[in-house]
């Protein structure tokens, strides 16, 4: 569990990606508020799910021989950058990022 400090540090990169990602929506788009508070949901919401697949296959590599242990926040990294980099907007991938590192634990 992240110290009190790094708790702060995680919020702050959240808001911070979450504001960009607002006042972006909200230049572009008639809706732009809406439509960001709705986006920045649905991201928070896959990252929880990210978040627990991966705790997911770390139970499931436990009874395994593995060469090196499970790092499953290279893991998270590793779904951010081969699948969501390309699909998402930056600013979007950056809420999706915060995010992951602020859901709760794996377990």
């Amino acid at each position: 569990m992240p110290s009190r400090d790094e708790r702060s540090a995680l919020l702050h990169t959240f808001d911070h990606a979450a504001a960009d990602l607002t006042d972006d929506r909200a230049r572009r788009l008639e809706a732009g508020r809406t439509v960001a508070r709705d986006e920045i949901d649905s991201l928070t919401a896959l990252a929880g799910v990210i978040r627990r697949t991966v705790g997911e296959w770390d139970a499931g590599l436990t009874p395994l021989d593995l060469e090196r242990p499970f790092d499953a926040h290279r893991a998270e990294a590793l779904i951010l950058e081969s699948v969501f980099d390309e699909l998402l907007a930056p600013d979007s991938l950056r809420v999706l990022s915060a995010a992951i590192a602020m859901a709760p634990d794996r377990a």
